[in-house]
């Protein structure tokens, strides 16, 4: 093993630029997607139409909410008008409020109370969605909790009778004053600072994690080249079979990679505040080994490297398409089970353990290691 560890070492020596440039270009990209992204938030706003079939104090709130998020341009438009606007691209998406919006507001259904048009360019549709489920979701819990106090009135006999709307009214002062949904933590002897979070369109993980799905692919064409080179048959007259000597120089890159991994926890905590959990850390390293033995085992696959770098960018951008990372596909991977549970990314993503690829490459390098060969004599 110290030979083989010299011996890398010597050949990252002589390529000590290429080898930087690939472990470090997904922080590199994350960081600058993300920064052009905040940038581009910052200075423009999300074009986004609102189709009212009825008005009522309800809708008007909605709209008032909508109106008050900073990276949002809201327009009132008619149905056709915003149809229009769509196929045009002059609006990234559009919300029907149906006429019985208050109706089922008012008894507490969420179901069914606002439609949305989209093209295939609405990258900002997911997230207003969610924003505007939020807002329903904060009416029909007041008006929940006014029928509630009304029952509870009702079951003690109380001599004081409130309406739905003056209950619900009070809760919003009630909201106001107290601050109910943000808090601060602070020690005795220190200021008080509430620390937010900026909510951004992409997931910094999910993109860190295509690049270094790229970068990975694309660091193990040395196997494909020292597997072709003359070298390769001089291994029939050493102690060690190149299967020995493959596996172990992988055991050499991963402890490579997981340096970089800890690199890139700790600016993404310390420059994104991105929360780490001891299920993360375990998440991130079963992500990185399934990584290094899907390299390994595609790469065992190839002996044309350049025909090899031409998959690793198809096959990673197949992945990072269909992982909904870069390009939002409105949750395909939550909607079509298959790709929920066939995606190699998505139990990264997800904070969770990936047992599905990394048992199956395992099996894979398993089986390749111990059969036979023809050309090495420890086959």
């Amino acid at each position: 093993m110290k030979a083989i560890l010299t011996t890398r070492l010597l050949f990252w020596k002589r390529q000590k630029g290429m080898l930087l440039f690939w472990m470090l270009l997904p922080i590199i990209l994350t960081f600058s997607i993300i920064m052009v992204i905040e940038t581009a938030q910052g200075n423009g706003k999300i074009p986004v139409g609102i189709v009212l079939q009825e008005k009522t104090d309800y809708t008007d709130r909605l709209l008032k909410e909508l109106n008050n998020i900073s990276s949002l341009q809201v327009e009132v438009l008619t149905e056709e008008e915003a149809l229009h606007q769509i196929e045009i691209h002059k609006l990234d998406s559009a919300f029907i409020i149906k006429e019985g919006y208050t109706e089922k507001i008012l008894k507490g259904s969420r179901n069914r109370l606002i439609s949305g048009i989209r093209s295939d360019l609405s990258f900002g549709y997911t997230p207003v969605s969610e924003a505007i489920q939020s807002i329903i979701q904060q009416d029909t819990g007041r008006v929940k909790a006014a029928f509630t106090v009304q029952q509870l009135s009702k079951v003690y006999d109380s001599s004081s009778t409130w309406t739905i709307d003056e209950i619900v009214k009070k809760s919003k002062e009630i909201e106001k004053q107290q601050n109910l949904l943000q808090t601060s933590f602070s020690f005795t002897t220190a200021e008080e600072s509430p620390v937010e979070k900026k909510s951004s369109l992409v997931n910094p993980w999910g993109l860190w994690a295509i690049f270094s799905f790229l970068s990975t692919l694309l660091l193990y064409d040395w196997l494909i080249k020292e597997k072709t080179s003359p070298i390769y048959k001089r291994f029939t007259f050493t102690k060690f079979s190149f299967k020995m000597y493959a596996i172990q120089n992988s055991f050499i890159y991963l402890c490579l990679f997981l340096l970089f991994d800890i690199i890139t926890v700790s600016l993404f905590t310390i420059f994104l505040t991105e929360p780490i959990s001891l299920t993360f850390i375990i998440s991130l390293v079963m992500f990185r080994l399934t990584l290094i033995m899907a390299a390994f085992t595609l790469a065992l696959l190839f002996k044309n490297a350049y025909l090899y770098y031409v998959f690793s960018f198809s096959f990673s951008l197949i992945v990072a398409i269909t992982s909904g990372s870069i390009i939002p596909m409105d949750r395909l991977p939550e909607k079509i089970s298959v790709i929920n549970s066939l995606h190699p990314l998505q139990p990264f993503l997800h904070n969770e353990i990936g047992f599905l690829w990394f048992i199956l490459l395992s099996a894979i390098v398993i089986f390749w290691h111990g059969r036979k060969g023809k050309s090495d004599a420890h086959y």
